[in-house]
């Protein structure tokens, strides 16, 4: 998982969303915790969730480096939808902000806590194979 971590980060950078995300990272975090709060299983969670990620993405960044990220998508992995990778790339990203901000606040940590591990659960089970 820390690979995936590090793939987050790394999409952030190539977004180059950091200064946008600093500015409004409080608004960022809030409006997840809205719409993320406890919605249904981890798939509808995660349906909910990279909406509003998509707009940030958008909001934060460059047409430019929208499309050299998705460009660095499709080279590692040519049959994936770009569009939704960095969605849930970025996701990760700002749940890791989330965890570490708010790391001295017990009751949104366990908020983002929750929010990870739904994350994370959602990740495994779309990787596992499935019978045909």
């Amino acid at each position: 998982m820390a690979e995936l971590y590090d793939k987050a980060r790394e999409a952030a950078e190539r977004l180059n969303m950091g200064d946008f995300f600093q500015k409004h990272e409080l608004e960022i975090f809030d409006r997840l915790e809205r719409y993320c709060a406890d919605n249904g299983d981890d798939v509808a969670f995660i349906a909910e969730s990279l909406p509003p990620i998509a707009s940030l993405i958008h909001l934060a960044g460059s047409l430019r480096n929208y499309r050299r990220a998705q460009e660095w998508i499709r080279q590692d992995l040519p049959d994936a939808e770009p569009s939704a990778v960095l969605s849930a790339l970025i996701l990760l990203y700002v749940t890791a902000k989330a965890l570490d901000r708010f790391a001295n606040d017990a009751e949104r940590q366990a908020a983002w806590i929750h929010i990870r591990d739904r994350i994370e659960r959602w990740l495994i089970q779309s990787s596992e194979p499935v019978a045909v």
